[in-house]
């Protein structure tokens, strides 16, 4: 994700680097190490793929945005979550709130579930939602398979096509 909304190259300067082969972006010119046909990017420790281009780092997703359709919004999201599909239909423009929509299952999640935390006062699972900006609690459920449908049944709703599970 990058955080302006000008890019610092022109569409005309990604179609003289860079070519399209339907699932990212192929070098046209030699330059340093860089050759010719081959893949443009690594994946950085983030997972996103990323190159320099004139010593700047750019991301993939960005400048395959950029190629097709001559802007660079300021949040682009991955719509099946992986961070190296970066196929112009896996590309969709986005809010912030709606990128984290369709993020993954955080690491220190317990449950198992997006949106499913153990509420230890209560000693019941806790179904909560993020919809514009603001935490809205779904109930508290003694079983957490009922917790999951409820979540499962309020996501699409609430997110729209941006729901995710996080799996």
């Amino acid at each position: 994700m990058g955080k302006e909304n000008s890019p610092q190259i022109s569409q005309a300067e990604v179609h003289r680097i860079f070519s399209y082969d339907g699932t990212g972006l192929v070098r046209c010119i030699t330059k340093g190490k860089a050759k010719s046909g081959a893949k443009a990017f690594q994946a950085n420790p983030a997972g996103y793929k990323g190159f320099k281009v004139n010593g700047k780092l750019m991301l993939e997703h960005r400048l395959v945005w950029l190629y097709h359709f001559g802007e660079m919004p300021k949040i682009i999201d991955h719509i099946n979550q992986d961070k190296t599909d970066n196929r112009v239909e896996n590309l969709r423009i986005a809010t912030n709130g709606e990128n984290i929509c369709n993020s993954k299952l955080s690491k220190r999640n317990k449950s198992g579930t997006k949106g499913i935390t153990w509420a230890e006062d209560r000693q019941k699972w806790r179904v909560q939602i993020q919809h514009l900006g603001r935490k809205q609690c779904l109930g508290d459920f003694d079983q957490l398979k009922d917790a999951q449908l409820m979540i499962a049944t309020a996501r699409p709703v609430i997110h729209q096509q941006f729901a995710s599970a996080g799996i």
